[in-house]
């Protein structure tokens, strides 16, 4: 969650500054079963603060149930 919050704020602040932007979080474990797929609180939170909007699937390209480590995942 910590990385997370750290590129939130950096996403604010380029956003402060005129710059459009977009966060990913290609690979997340932990997902919770929500509109009919698996959704990442993460992932959920970058697709928030980015200046555009895009599908999950754009922001979340590989969500795991488990809560493991994303290579074993």
């Amino acid at each position: 969650m910590c990385k997370t919050w750290v590129s939130i704020t950096l996403m604010d602040k380029l956003q402060s500054n005129g710059l459009v932007l977009m966060g990913i979080k290609p690979v997340a474990a932990g997902c919770e079963w929500l509109q009919g797929g698996w959704k990442n609180q993460n992932a959920l939170l970058l697709e928030k603060h980015a200046t555009q909007s895009m599908e999950y699937e754009l922001v979340n390209h590989y969500a795991f149930d488990r809560p493991v480590s994303a290579h074993i995942a």
